[in-house]
C-alpha cells in the first residue's frame, strides 16, 4: 500500500465538505405556548407597541388557526385581519415564515403547494397593529412508478410473514438524512420481491409507493418524491419508513426504519474510494453524479479537514510512503495542516497481522515517539481530526463504538519546535486526550495513564 501526498486532490474536504443552509422552508418555530408541541390549538398573536393597550391596537387574525389536507395539489385557505373595536375587516400586509409550504396575497389568501407538508406562521400588519395565525398542512401522496395492479396492492397493504430473511441493509436504522442529496437506494436482504411497498410517514407526510420487481431486493424514490417528503419533516419528527414486498405471490412485511432529517442542505463535493478498476477515486458534487478521478489504486483514503491544504495524486514529486503488506495508512487521520498523521488500527484480511496505531511525519514516513500509546490497549479505527485540529472521532476496535477524544494543539505546537517529538495519551473524565511533548522536558520520560475514550 502506497500512499503519496503533495498539492490538488480532495480540496481539503475532510471527508465530505457540507454547510447548512437555513432556507425559510427549513424553519418551522412552534416554540410558542400556543401553537407548539404541547397540541393545544393556538390564540390570535397580538403584539401591542408600548403606550398602547389591547382595545386600541389589537388586530384580530380569523382564524386563528387552521389545518388543511392536501394529496399533491393546491389548496387554499383565506385569512381576514379585523378591527377588535368593530369586528370591521382591515386592509394589512400580509407575511409568513415559511415559504417553502406555500404563499400569501395581498388579501389575505394562503395557497399551499399541495406536495409539501408542515407548518407556517401567517402575520397581519396594520398600521401599528399585528396580528397572527396558524396554517397547519398535512399532504398526502400516493405514487405506483411500479405499476402494481389493483389486487397486488390490496395483498401488501395486508402484510405478512411468508419470508423470515427479509431485513433491512441499507440505509441503517437512526440514519440522519441531509437535504439536497438524491434518493438513498434503500437495499433489503431475501427472497427477491416481484412487487414492493414503502410507506413514508411522519406529523406532516404521508407517502405510500408501489414499486416493481428487483433483483437484488432493493427500491429507489423518485427523487422530486424524496425531496417533498424530506422538506415536510422537521428536527424532532422522526420519519417512519416502512417496507413490505411480495414474492411469488406471497406477502412478507412490514419492515421498520426510522430515520432523522436535518434541516440543512449540504453543498460542496464529496471524495470517496471504491475498489473497482483496482482502486479508484471518485469525485461527487452533491446532488448530482459520480465522476472518477484516479484509478489503479492511487486512491483517497484520507483528506484533509482544512479548507486550504490540498493533495496532489497525480504527481510523481509528492512524497511517497510505502507500507508493503500493512493498511495501517489505508485510513490514517490526516492533520489539518497536512504536517503528520495517525495511523489506524486495522485486523482486514490481507494485511499483516495487526497493525499498530502510530503518529507519522507525513513527508518522511517517520514514526513520532508515542511512549503513553505504543503498545496500549488502544485500538482507534479509521481515524479522522475535526477541522480545527482539536479533537479525533475514531471507530474503537475493543468496544466497538463511534468515539472521540481531545488532541492538544498547542502542546503539539511547542513540540514541533524540538528535533525530537513524543505523544502521549492524557486521561480525562469520559475521554481520552493525545498530546505531544519535547523530549527534552523532564516530564516526557514519564508513561501516560491508560487512555478511556467516551462512545456516542
Amino acid at each position: 500500500m502506497s500512499m503519496k501526498l503533495s498539492p490538488w486532490l480532495c480540496l481539503g474536504v475532510g471527508v465530505i465538505v457540507l454547510g447548512c443552509s437555513t432556507q425559510p422552508s427549513a424553519i418551522f418555530d412552534t416554540s410558542n405556548g400556543d401553537g407548539g408541541p404541547d397540541g393545544d390549538q393556538p390564540d390570535s398573536e397580538v403584539i401591542l407597541p408600548p403606550g398602547n393597550d389591547a382595545s386600541s391596537v389589537a388586530l384580530i387574525v380569523t382564524p386563528p388557526s387552521a389545518t388543511l389536507q392536501a394529496s399533491g395539489s393546491p389548496v387554499t385557505q383565506q385569512f381576514q385581519a379585523l378591527d377588535p373595536q368593530t369586528n370591521n375587516p382591515l386592509v394589512a400586509n400580509w407575511s409568513m415564515d415559511n415559504v417553502g409550504l406555500g404563499s400569501i396575497d395581498a388579501t389575505g389568501l394562503f395557497t399551499a403547494l399541495g406536495t409539501v407538508g408542515g407548518i407556517a406562521h401567517i402575520d397581519a400588519v396594520a398600521g401599528t397593529s399585528k396580528g397572527s395565525a396558524i396554517v397547519n398542512v398535512n399532504v398526502t401522496l400516493t405514487d405506483n412508478p411500479g405499476n402494481v395492479n389493483a389486487g397486488n396492492q390490496a395483498l401488501l397493504k395486508g402484510g405478512g410473514a411468508a419470508d423470515p430473511g427479509f431485513k433491512w441493509l441499507y440505509p441503517y436504522d437512526a440514519t440522519v438524512m441531509p437535504r439536497g442529496l438524491k434518493s438513498p437506494v434503500m437495499q433489503f436482504d431475501g427472497i427477491a420481491p416481484d412487487g414492493l411497498m414503502i410507506h413514508m410517514k411522519a406529523t406532516n407526510i404521508d407517502y405510500t409507493g408501489f414499486y416493481g420487481a428487483s433483483t437484488p431486493g432493493q427500491l429507489q424514490v423518485a427523487d422530486v418524491m424524496w425531496k417533498q417528503v424530506l422538506a415536510s419533516v422537521t428536527a424532532s419528527d422522526p420519519l417512519t419508513v416502512q417496507m413490505t414486498k411480495l414474492s411469488g405471490g406471497k406477502v412478507t412485511g412490514p419492515i421498520t426504519r426510522t430515520w432523522s432529517v436535518a434541516q440543512g442542505t449540504m453543498r460542496g463535493n464529496v471524495f470517496y474510494n471504491t475498489y473497482s478498476n483496482g482502486g479508484e477515486m471518485f469525485k461527487l458534487k452533491v446532488g448530482g453524479t459520480a465522476q472518477s478521478l484516479l484509478t489503479n489504486c492511487k486512491v483517497c483514503h484520507s483528506v484533509l479537514a482544512s479548507t486550504d491544504g490540498t493533495y496532489d495524486l497525480t504527481k510523481n514529486a509528492a512524497p511517497l510512503i510505502n507500507a508493503p503488506g500493512s493498511r495501517a495508512y489505508s485510513f490514517a487521520a490526516v492533520y489539518p495542516d497536512g504536517t503528520f498523521l495517525l495511523t489506524t488500527y486495522t485486523t482486514s484480511p490481507g494485511s499483516a497481522g495487526i497493525s499498530p496505531v502510530e503518529l507519522r511525519d507525513s513527508k518522511t514516513g517517520n514514526k513520532i515517539s508515542a511512549p503513553g500509546m505504543d503498545g496500549t490497549a488502544i485500538q482507534p479505527a479509521m481515524p479522522a481530526f475535526s477541522p480545527d485540529g482539536t479533537k479525533i472521532v475514531f471507530n474503537d476496535g475493543n468496544s466497538q463504538t463511534l468515539s472521540v477524544m481531545d488532541f492538544d494543539v498547542k502542546r503539539w505546537a511547542r513540540a514541533r519546535a524540538s528535533s525530537r517529538t513524543c505523544a502521549c495519551w492524557r486521561s480525562r473524565p469520559r475521554r481520552s486526550s493525545l498530546s505531544t511533548r519535547s523530549t527534552a522536558s523532564p516530564a516526557a520520560s514519564r508513561t501516560c495513564p491508560t487512555a478511556a475514550t467516551r462512545s456516542t
